[in-house]
């Protein structure tokens, strides 16, 4: 079975910012933000740090073929070490792009970076991770994206949203809809299978939230949902029984043709290994025939990144 992570990150250093604060690596997966410690990765990465020489060792040792290296506001904006890192594992390495949407010059910074090797453009929304934390009254379908949507459209890219949980402002479905519309043949992935935490499985009105932004994957041809980080979301251990559950009401709505699989390591390994999160939809999920495990675990991303 050809298995594609297509959500995994590297990074020398943490170098971003989380809202207002600044962060930086501390050490044994503890990160700096502000003036506070918290820990984000398993203390076996002494140096807070993931570097792609790492990445690939670990893709070896969990029978992981490629990878899709995905960008964030809060580990720092890193373009020129994704595109070193796929330039020296071209065959096993995708880059993303991600440019600050505030940012007048983010439309030059795009085309900069984007080439045949990093042509996926990240979209970091949510509040606590992303943009909308930092810029208030950020819409995906306002006037300031309008050119970067233009501009991944010409380009000929693919776009990631991570839109954060349920109810916080980068949780933009309406937005999403139009975009969609707006720009059929450029494909959306919205990420962690449309992101639902632990606190919110028992809030009828958040749940119906997420069942919206799921449909948008069965309204519009161009939307898709990468399956990744469920299980950390919910604070779940091997075998995630509860983002079983999750995933098989999402291959309901969407299809299985549309979902996604990724890791988002290296700070979901505080709950599975990576074999684990692999074997979370090719050994748990038996609700899934074959054919779809594969699509979901490799086949659909080749589709989807053209990789």
């Amino acid at each position: 079975m050809k298995i594609i992570d297509a959500h995994a990150h590297v990074f020398e250093r943490a170098c971003g910012r989380k809202r207002d604060l600044p962060v930086s690596s501390g050490r044994y997966g503890r990160v700096v933000i502000g003036d506070a410690e918290e820990r984000m990765f398993p203390p076996s990465f002494a140096d807070s740090s993931c570097p792609g020489e790492l990445l690939v060792e670990m893709m070896d040792f969990a029978g992981v073929e490629k990878a899709v290296l995905l960008q964030n506001p809060v580990l720092g904006t890193i373009n020129d070490y994704v595109k070193a890192c796929v330039e020296r594992w071209p065959d096993r390495l995708t880059g993303t792009v991600q440019v600050d949407p505030a940012d007048a010059d983010a439309c030059r910074e795009i085309e900069k970076y984007a080439s045949p090797g990093q042509h996926v453009l990240k979209l970091e929304m949510s509040e606590e991770w992303g943009w909308c934390g930092r810029h208030a009254g950020l819409s995906l379908d306002g006037e300031r994206f309008t050119a970067i949507w233009d501009t991944a459209s010409r380009l000929g890219m693919q776009v990631i949203v991570d839109p954060g949980e349920v109810f916080n402002a980068g949780y933009q479905v309406e937005a999403l809809a139009a975009v969609a519309s707006a720009y059929p043949d450029l494909p959306i992935l919205i990420e962690h299978l449309g992101y639902m935490t632990a606190g919110q499985l028992a809030d009828g009105f958040a749940m119906e939230r997420w069942r919206e932004m799921l449909r948008l994957g069965r309204i519009y041809k161009n939307v898709w949902f990468g399956v990744s980080a469920v299980w950390s979301l919910l604070g779940e251990r091997y075998p995630c029984r509860k983002s079983q559950l999750l995933l098989y009401e999402a291959a309901g709505i969407v299809s299985a043709d549309k979902l996604i699989w990724g890791s988002d390591l290296p700070s979901t390994l505080k709950n599975l290994t990576y074999r684990q999160m692999v074997d979370f939809v090719a050994v748990e999920c038996r609700f899934l025939p074959d054919a779809e495990q594969e699509k979901i675990l490799g086949r659909n991303a080749e589709c989807f990144f053209g990789i």
